[in-house]
């Protein structure tokens, strides 16, 4: 099945190519160019129709919708808090070293790179991984904390810095609300919630 996405005023429209059936329409309230707020849909089934199974021409699609960062939330996602609850016992990362990279419209259309290393359920943003400096929305207290107290020098960071969740690593590179699941991917290049819905 192929789709038509357009952008339509503050709304972004999914409709079957092949008729004129509406399969999905995201209203976004601050949908503008340079908006830095991430969508969060709740249908990951629309993520996929967005971005494809490897999220192939991501940053091509962000910028015609003319957004930051679209993302699946999950059902059970109804605050910062219990995002990171559910973020932590949703599943296993094994030990290893993922890698993301992400570009950002609030910082110039800059592309954020981060290296992370996973050591028994820690979760640890290491040396030399960018951090973008600007603020963007959803950014929860103990990862702006981090940021604030983070050794980094020209938007690199100078030290490792552990955290809880894979979220808590991507937000901490990008300055917002991030799904450390589609964010970081393996060293083939698969995103890490394949050990998510492993479980």
């Amino acid at each position: 099945m192929k789709y038509i996405i357009k952008r339509i005023g503050r709304s972004v429209e999914i409709s079957e190519a092949t008729s004129s059936l509406l399969v999905y329409r995201i209203t976004y309230q601050n949908l503008s160019v340079g908006a830095d707020e991430p969508i969060k849909i709740k249908n990951k089934f629309i993520v996929y129709i967005l971005f494809g199974e490897n999220n192939e021409g991501q940053d091509e699609m962000l910028d015609v919708l003319g957004l930051d960062f679209i993302t699946y939330m999950d059902a059970e996602e109804t605050s910062d808090a219990d995002s990171v609850a559910d973020d932590t016992a949703s599943g296993s990362v094994p030990d290893g070293i993922y890698n993301m990279s992400w570009k950002l419209r609030r910082w110039g259309n800059k592309t954020a790179k981060g290296k992370m290393q996973v050591v028994g359920g820690k979760y640890i943003i290491l040396a030399g991984s960018d951090v973008c400096p600007n603020e963007g929305h959803g950014l929860m207290d103990i990862v702006r904390m981090k940021r604030e107290n983070a050794n980094i020098v020209d938007d690199k960071l100078q030290e490792d810095i552990v955290l809880n969740s894979p979220s808590g690593a991507a937000s901490f590179v990008t300055g917002a609300a991030a799904n450390g699941w589609s964010t970081w991917r393996t060293e083939q290049g698969q995103m890490i919630d394949i050990f998510r819905n492993n479980q």
